[in-house]
């Protein structure tokens, strides 16, 4: 029986686009420059001449890559200093580097296995969330999208440990968690895991992520995700408390059979966390663009996302129109992807992001195409 989580080419609407060379918000394709409206590289650290730099250097130091398991000859001083810094940025007592996002919240559940905890998991969380749910045996259920009643329900039954999770923002739609309810309700030995892959660099008044207000609070948080996003590189990670992060390198098998993330690209991120301290103009940047893309989609008569949530979409019923919007903005210059998401709901979309680097001649540029290809009407 096939889920609505289950992933295959069904849910692809287009054969992808290849890129031949990337300027960050401008793209090469098939010989065609186009301004790139897809995407997650929020903070445009992914091109940042910082970060460039850094990984050029690096290589020269640490090699393409570990060649082993974090457990034999895996670990760098690369790898300790980038989980001393996640730990700092996050206030957290500890932090583990993984080799991918998707890495880290399976390690995360490994890690829970031996506790008999039961996971109760937002329905919309990211279909990397539901692999690993299934792929590691432990027990869970779902609760309503971002519904904290509904969960709130659900923990009046339960009898196990237990443990929280969802994203902090659901990559389709940019909705944001309910947090705060969700704390309230969370019972205090049970963990709120967050996952803050497109939240972390983006939200929280210092680009810690949505759950920045509660790091320092009473509840047990663990938050994890993707470093290949606002921070621009490659790999995962997940921070919480010394003892978590003891158990997930003494019994996650995640953890300790894959290759270690590349030293070199521990160092982009290290980069990738200074700027984002230092150098404040990058979530300026990316919050006043994203305030313009709200502007647009307001003169359509659209609702705008009062969050700061670089994230945009529009939902098709008729797989025709959501082609012919598709290519014109294509026509114009501009990519503006549109699929079916793995797991989600809506069927097929377009779903498009803006970036710190994008200029208010690239968003000049959507808005006249947005124009043109809803003919005034979205």
């Amino acid at each position: 029986m096939r889920g609505r989580h289950d992933l295959d080419r069904e849910n692809s609407t287009e054969d992808p686009l290849v890129v031949r060379e990337n300027y960050g918000p401008e793209i090469l394709s098939n010989d065609k420059r186009l301004i790139n409206f897809s995407g997650c590289d929020y903070l445009g650290l992914s091109n940042h001449p910082a970060t460039r730099s850094a990984l050029k250097e690096a290589v020269d130091r640490f090699g393409l890559s570990a060649s082993a398991s974090r457990i034999t000859t895996g670990t760098s001083v690369a790898h300790l200093e980038l989980e001393d810094m996640l730990a700092s940025f996050l206030r957290a007592k500890d932090a583990v580097v993984t080799s991918s996002g998707h890495h880290a919240v399976a390690a995360l559940l490994e890690s829970s296995a031996p506790l008999g905890t039961h996971w109760f998991v937002d329905e919309e969380c990211h279909p990397s969330a539901w692999a690993a749910l299934r792929s590691t045996g432990v027990s869970f259920s779902s609760f309503r999208h971002r519904n904290a009643d509904h969960l709130q329900q659900l923990l009046r039954r339960a009898k196990k440990p237990i443990s929280i999770l969802t994203d902090a923002v659901f990559p389709v739609t940019g909705d944001t968690a309910p947090l705060e309810q969700l704390a309230e309700i969370v019972p205090k030995d049970a963990l709120l895991c967050v996952d803050e892959s497109h939240s972390m660099g983006v939200l929280g008044t210092t680009g810690r992520g949505l759950a920045e207000s509660l790091m320092n609070s009473d509840r047990k948080v663990v938050v994890f995700g993707s470093l290949s996003k606002g921070l621009g590189a490659f790999g995962g990670y997940l921070c919480g408390s010394e003892a978590l992060c003891r158990r997930v390198r003494e019994t996650s098998l995640t953890y300790q059979t894959s290759t270690a993330l590349p030293p070199a690209l521990c160092k982009v991120v290290s980069v990738g966390l200074q700027l984002l301290q230092t150098d404040s103009s990058l979530q300026e940047n990316l919050w006043r663009n994203t305030s313009r893309m709200n502007a647009i989609l307001s003169a359509q008569g659209l609702v705008g996302d009062p969050e700061r949530v670089p994230i945009f979409q529009v939902k098709f019923a008729d797989s025709k129109a959501l082609h012919a919007c598709h290519r014109v903005f294509h026509d114009l210059g501009l990519f503006v992807p549109m699929f079916r998401y793995p797991g989600a709901l809506d069927p097929q979309l377009l779903r498009w992001t803006v970036q710190s680097r994008h200029t208010v001649d690239h968003l000049d540029a959507f808005a006249a195409a947005f124009d043109q290809a809803f003919g005034g009407e979205a």
